[in-house]
């Protein structure tokens, strides 16, 4: 990814997928139904192998699922209750929800939806109430939502909400992935554990926060082919909090950020318990 490569001498960014397969009867049978008519359908995420080291994870070999690091800063697992957008090309762009209730690298997310054949689905991570999933075709698709200027500081991972991936359904049946359309900055605290809050600043004022349109096109494998986004309502500061109150030294920390080129790169600031940005 082009934000990806500016950031990596100065910071690790890993893209991460998830291979998901639709395993229910309604998705192979049955007849159209209208979008105000809604069918019972399962998802079933599969990992994929992680590399041997965080520098080797590309597209193409990535790290299992998606919502939490593991303790080798690889691998990442499902959490109880995540939920994914399911959206297609219609006359109204819309997002249906579906919840996996365990947690793990293989797990049924559930839910409803219409069942529509000759028409993919999109699917988006983290499901978002107020966003849309629209499609020019049966290759690209349109994701209106948010990408959150205040992020939740958590030792060793990322806010799950905040690391925004897609993905095709190109055949329903048929396994996908899902992969990252941003990046993850990590940085960690050395001589201090007074820190309350950091803040990263794009200097050449690039936008890095708010309501996004993205439009992704999809290659016949299922990866990103192309991607244009499209910010209103944005913000080139991006703020990470603990719920603790002070950041824990040591310890690995990741702010999610969307694609994006930048002209003069990153600043990050501390703010300390007294108030006073280093």
């Amino acid at each position: 990814m082009k934000y990806t490569n500016r950031l990596k001498t100065y910071a690790l960014c890993i893209g991460l997928a998830l291979s998901v397969v639709s395993c229910s009867n309604d998705d192979f049978e049955g007849t159209n139904t209208t979008d105000d008519q809604l069918v019972d359908m399962t998802f079933v995420s599969a990992g994929l192998e992680s590399p041997s080291n965080a520098e080797d994870i590309t597209p193409s070999n990535q790290a299992k699922t998606r919502t939490v690091l593991g303790s080798d800063g690889t691998t990442v697992t499902w959490q109880a209750n995540d939920k994914i957008g399911i959206g297609f090309k219609s006359p109204t762009a819309k997002n249906y929800p579906f919840t996996t209730p365990t947690a793990g690298s293989d797990v049924h997310f559930w839910g409803q939806a219409p069942n529509v054949n000759n028409v993919a689905y999109f699917m988006m991570y983290p499901y978002q109430q107020d966003a849309k999933i629209s499609a020019n075709n049966n290759t690209q698709a349109i994701y209106q939502y948010n990408f959150p200027k205040a992020q939740n500081a958590i030792a060793g991972t990322f806010d799950p909400k905040a690391n925004v991936s897609v993905g095709i359904i190109p055949q329903r049946g048929k396994p996908f992935v899902a992969y990252n359309i941003g990046g993850l900055l990590r940085f960690s605290l050395r001589g201090t554990s007074n820190v309350k809050q950091v803040k990263l600043l794009s200097v050449g004022q690039e936008n890095l926060a708010g309501n996004l349109k993205s439009t992704i096109t999809f290659a016949n494998d299922g990866k990103i082919s192309t991607a244009k986004n499209e910010f209103s309502a944005a913000s080139p500061v991006v703020s990470l909090t603990p719920a603790s109150g002070t950041f824990e030294e040591g310890k690995a920390y990741y702010i999610a950020l969307p694609e994006q080129k930048l002209a003069q790169g990153l600043t990050l600031i501390f703010i300390m318990q007294d108030a006073k940005p280093y």
